[in-house]
């Protein structure tokens, strides 16, 4: 049985941004717009949310943060917004690898993938049934070569963002389905709330951050805005 509570979700890691806010187990949901550039988005759209259903932040009983793997600028803003929120007003906070929301629309085995660029893929092996997602392992990281091999008998992927990834994917022969998405905010709610039950949060702000690295393009723009003289 689900617990009754005030719950906000805090989702920047991937292409796909989206916060939630869940009262009495009705979750309302607000997608931020595509991309790595939601930063300055972020707080107007969360005071949008929070005063829509009259909430204050003081009211809220668990913050629940996606904490990678992703975007190192959109780890980064997502778990600077609900550290806060979480440190000023005491709430528990809960951190959530952004895999464990990436589920498909339909039964049976799946892997949910995050690009790493050159270092392959994020990735954690799954199985739908009905409205019940089974974990058969943990977030991971592995080469795409070595990706192709493990996954050859998966039947369906699930990402934020799949074109990249289906090009490193092509020359096998494996008739894979792929599926973009957004991480399901319902779901990364249902796992905070297990997380909080069972005692697993922080009250003090921390985050155990998963793979924080910059992408090649981040590392390019801080060299253009500090340059080494």
């Amino acid at each position: 049985m689900t617990m009754s509570m005030k719950a906000l979700l805090i989702e920047t890691c991937t292409e796909r941004p989206v916060i939630a806010l869940s009262i009495d187990d009705t979750i309302h949901t607000s997608y931020l717009p595509e991309g790595h550039k939601s930063s300055s988005l972020l707080m107007p759209a969360l005071q949008k949310l929070l005063k829509q259903y009259s909430v204050q932040p003081h009211e809220l009983d668990l913050i629940a943060v996606g904490s990678g793997p992703g975007s190192y600028t959109g780890i980064r803003v997502g778990v600077a917004v609900a550290k806060v929120l979480s440190y000023t007003h005491k709430i528990p906070l809960v951190s959530i690898s952004s895999l464990y929301g990436l589920i498909p629309d339909h039964d049976g085995p799946y892997a949910a993938f995050i690009d790493a660029r050159i270092g392959g893929a994020y990735f954690i092996l799954a199985e739908r049934k009905g409205e019940t997602i089974n974990y058969l392992t943990d977030p991971d990281v592995a080469d795409i070569n070595t990706l192709k091999q493990l996954l050859i008998d998966v039947p369906t992927f699930v990402t934020p963002a799949s074109e990249q990834l289906q090009k490193r994917f092509e020359g096998i022969d494996a008739d894979w389905k792929w599926i973009e998405t957004a991480p399901n905010p319902t779901q990364l709610l249902h796992i905070a709330k297990q997380k909080h039950a069972a005692g697993d949060f922080s009250i003090d702000g921390s985050v155990d951050i998963l793979y924080l690295r910059k992408t090649q393009a981040e590392i390019e723009r801080e060299a253009k805005e500090n340059p080494i003289v």
